[in-house]
């Protein structure tokens, strides 16, 4: 019995992960249909999932409050390879 309780728990949570990328997704496209219009948008994120979704432009990276990168949607990606550690200890 313990083992279909886990199971049904895994379901659970599986089934709430796929509805909050659902919305992630929804609200990606949303804002990239106001971006097509004109609307200019600042997005403030670690959270490299919404920028698979909602592709950047430009992306900054800044560090102790100043802006030590600037790139387009490649240095997101190059970012979740490497990490942030290099562009914080270039700050001092």
């Amino acid at each position: 019995m313990a083992g279909a309780t886990t199971s049904s728990a895994r379901e659970e949570q599986i089934r709430k992960l796929s509805a909050q990328l659902d919305a992630l997704r929804d609200v990606s496209r949303r804002i990239e249909v106001l971006t097509d219009e004109g609307l200019g948008v600042l997005v403030i994120t670690h959270y490299s999932r919404l920028l698979e979704e909602l592709r950047p432009d430009v992306v900054h990276v800044l560090a102790k409050g100043v802006i030590v990168a600037t790139g387009g949607p490649e240095l997101a990606d190059q970012l979740e390879e490497t990490g942030y550690a290099g562009y914080a200890e270039a700050v001092v």
